[in-house]
């Protein structure tokens, strides 16, 4: 690797990164506070589908969390991956980020702990059974199936690192539910029964469905995009491609939040805050053909869904 300009590493004001934190949360979690307020059918099915679509974002911040890059202090990145993003996915924050650190040291190999780039469609019928099997939730509980073997790769959790995780989950989704609650009440007035059926709605429907179908949906077709090997990528590791991609504003919002277009020179640098990764892949790409912008997410999903994969 050629030398990388100091200003590449540099993290900005934690107060920026609190804005930008507090203000996408707020974006993404406001659907399902507003349809355990209004509690219509409407509001439960736009909800879900604003949920469902703009999810995928927290999932590439709590990637950027587990790299402690989110604030200068690392105790801070780990307060947010440890109290809120990590609890709001349901799992444990020191595990993932252990999961993480086995797939960027052993991408492509056997002891790989991202799979969901190996999923081949090969045809317009076989892209459609994934997406009916996300609809329904059978995808989800491959993905959890698949997460629970990967584990045998990851360095064990002591008992009270588990505790931490399992209490963290529990406050989290307690603070979670009870503010759901006071909004439905809100919304219908007192009607504590009414309030009760709002919020669990909003949290089963809006809330675990949304991640369990659309976020899997959307994090599943990232992986893809990045890693899988179509073609000739520009660079392969094992089973694994290791690409950047061209984005849009479409796709940075669906797929490529905090970096993830530049997802090649995050594997090269991953000490690169993802607020310095367009430079710096600008800057890179000259000396290293690797690093050029290679094809959207679009044009890569679309290879996959028209032709076989190698």
């Amino acid at each position: 690797m050629t030398k990388v300009r100091a200003e590449f590493f540099e993290r900005r004001d934690d107060w920026n990164s609190i804005v930008v934190v507090s203000g996408h949360l707020a974006v993404v979690l406001a659907p399902v506070f507003a349809a355990a307020y209004f509690g219509s059918w409407t509001w439960l099915l736009a909800g879900y589908l604003w949920f469902a679509v703009t999810q995928n974002g927290v999932t590439n911040l709590l990637h950027e969390t587990a790299h402690r890059l989110v604030f200068r202090s690392r105790k801070w990145s780990d307060l947010l991956g440890h109290w809120i993003l990590a609890p709001f996915f349901l799992t444990n924050f020191e595990l993932y980020r252990r999961r993480h650190w086995v797939h960027h040291n052993h991408a492509g190999t056997e002891d790989d702990t991202k799979d969901t780039y190996l999923m081949e469609f090969n045809s317009v019928m076989g892209f459609v059974g994934f997406v009916l099997r996300c609809i329904t939730g059978i995808e989800a509980v491959r993905r959890f199936t698949t997460t629970l073997k990967e584990n045998q790769f990851v360095k064990p959790l002591k008992k009270e690192e588990v505790q931490n995780g399992v209490i963290s989950i529990v406050v989290f989704h307690s603070v979670f539910c009870g503010a759901l609650l006071v909004l439905a009440l809100i919304g219908t007035h007192g009607d504590f029964i009414g309030a009760v059926e709002s919020s669990i709605f909003a949290y089963g429907f809006v809330y675990l469905y949304g991640m369990s179908s659309g976020t899997i949906l959307l994090s599943t077709l990232r992986a893809i995009a990045e890693h899988q090997i179509v073609g000739e990528a520009d660079q392969t590791v094992g089973k694994a491609a290791i690409r950047n991609l061209t984005p849009t504003v479409v796709t940075r919002v669906l797929f490529g939040s905090y970096g993830f277009c530049e997802h090649g020179t995050h594997h090269a640098y991953p000490s690169i805050p993802y607020y310095h990764l367009r430079t710096a892949t600008k800057s890179l790409s000259q000396a290293f053909e690797n690093l050029h912008n290679g094809p959207s997410y679009w044009g890569i999903l679309a290879k996959t869904i028209r032709q076989p994969t190698t």
